[in-house]
């Protein structure tokens, strides 16, 4: 990769008894990181405690709320959400990205 290594404050978290490393880095509104080549996240405005962010990736690459994704796997794990609910999930996600 080009340019400076990346410079952060790594952390250790636990995550489904796996021990990751989370990179923390200090942003302000207008200013943005690369994730790869394809993914950039922006943040857009801080409102007090809110935190406005936008996120460009390529439309193969899902991008999900947290509490979105996980409810997305539990019903896949309870082998309730099937290809049509899927595919209903994905249309509603791609008139959103229109927006």
């Amino acid at each position: 990769m080009l340019g400076a290594p990346v410079v952060g404050d790594w952390r250790r978290t636990v995550a489904n008894e796996k021990v990751h490393r989370m990179l923390v880095l200090t942003r302000k509104s207008n200013q943005s990181i690369m994730i790869g080549d394809d993914v950039e996240v922006s943040v857009l405005s801080v409102m007090g405690e809110k935190v406005r962010i936008g996120i460009q990736a390529p439309q193969e690459i899902p991008v999900f709320r947290k509490e979105i994704y996980v409810e997305i796997h539990r019903e896949d794990a309870d082998g309730a959400l099937d290809e049509a609910k899927r595919a209903e999930v994905n249309d509603a996600l791609g008139e959103i990205g229109e927006d």
